[in-house]
């Protein structure tokens, strides 16, 4: 039920922002074009966020078992690092490529 809902409501924003973008009613309604240019971008990218998890509804109800909750963790931390400084970029994806590389091995040494 929630994964029609969740498409529904993606569609109608963006919908609403086409429709908005094309016709002067917003304008006349909120009475500022910024304002009016603001609103349609925000339903543009709302929209495309709930038509992601649309998308990806049925890959959320059940967790990725090829990622390592380690390395999951690790990849939100980086995001975060790089976020609040993004000259570490050069430094995080390497770290992270290889903490990848070293999780398979791992893995893969493990099953046998």
């Amino acid at each position: 039920m929630r994964r029609p809902i969740a498409g529904i409501l993606a569609a109608m924003m963006l919908s609403l922002a086409a429709v908005a973008s094309v016709t002067p009613w917003l304008t006349d309604w909120t009475g500022s074009e910024s304002t009016r240019d603001f609103l349609i971008s925000a339903m543009t990218r709302i929209g495309l966020v709930i038509g992601a998890i649309w998308l990806a509804w049925d890959s959320m109800r059940r967790p990725a078992r090829w990622i390592p909750p380690g390395l999951a963790v690790a990849g939100v931390v980086g995001i975060i690092v790089i976020a609040a400084q993004p000259k570490l970029i050069f430094a995080i994806v390497p770290l992270l490529g290889g903490l990848a590389v070293l999780t398979s091995i791992v893995r893969v040494i493990r099953r046998r």
